[in-house]
């Protein structure tokens, strides 16, 4: 569906009229879809060729250039409209936009490592080969070493709780007879919330799919950790950072989530 929309990158469109006039012209014939079509196109030339020669890639590049110089009035939008195309030029931009910030780039910003929480000390509180006859979730916090309403076990129940009632149901069937694997889970998913919010970054070369269309992110990225997808799998979800500074994500983009795996 996107395949009319490529007629609008050629830069004959652009030859002999200001960037205002073209723009302008651009936005009556075409819709935001379009626009984000373009966008699409760019990616997908970059991603083949590593350059953004590519007249889509021109084309948002000139876009961007009228959208940041002009007041929305001349180019027959609105306020809220230029915003929102902002947006995409955040995206989509060659050499400005976060799909094409390389791995150098990122590394130009500045900063100290933040610390991650520290694993909490192995101990044994059951005799083993005698059976455990209190509830799962004293057992779980007394693992833990936590208050019944917080700290560690606040946070792991609240997360087990509200998106894992599949592993609850596991955890509570095993706890009595397999007491040390039930305890290596509870504290498996600890670990993982300790990372929330912290900054880990892609791996190069793999393809990183995200929610929007036609982007996958390859080079080497910042995200920002911001829940579990899969605890077995060790998967978050995450933001792609627009700043950063060492573990910590100063601007995440508004819109941008991918899955980041280690």
């Amino acid at each position: 569906m996107c395949q009319p929309a490529f007629d609008y990158c050629l830069g004959k469109d652009r030859v002999g009229v200001t960037g205002e006039y073209w723009a302008a012209g651009l936005f009556r014939a075409v819709s935001s879809d379009d626009i984000l079509c373009m966008g699409a196109f760019c990616v997908e030339t970059w991603l083949g060729d590593a350059t953004y020669t590519g007249e889509c890639c021109r084309a948002m590049e000139a876009l961007n250039t009228v959208l940041r110089s002009s007041p929305p009035q001349n180019l027959g939008i609105t306020e809220s409209q230029k915003l929102y195309y902002f947006t995409l030029m955040d995206i989509y931009t060659p050499q400005t936009g976060t799909v094409f910030h390389t791995a150098e780039w990122w590394h130009t910003l500045e900063g100290k490592e933040t610390a991650v929480a520290e694993v909490l000390p192995d101990f044994i509180f059951w005799e083993p080969g005698r059976p455990i006859d209190f509830p799962f979730w004293t057992f779980v916090r007394v693992a833990l070493g936590g208050e019944s309403g917080g700290g560690a076990y606040g946070l792991v129940r609240q997360e087990l709780q509200s998106n894992w009632a599949s592993l609850v149901t596991h955890l509570q069937s095993i706890y009595t007879t397999e007491p040390a694997k039930a305890i290596n889970q509870v504290k498996h998913v600890l670990d993982m919330l300790a990372r929330l919010n912290t900054v880990e970054w892609t791996i190069r070369g793999r393809a990183y799919p995200t929610n929007l269309a036609a982007v996958n992110i390859i080079d080497t990225t910042p995200v920002k950790l911001i829940g579990i997808a899969s605890i077995d799998k060790g998967c978050y979800h995450a933001q792609v950072c627009a700043q950063w500074s060492g573990k910590t994500c100063l601007t995440p983009h508004p819109t941008m989530l991918l899955t980041w795996c280690p």
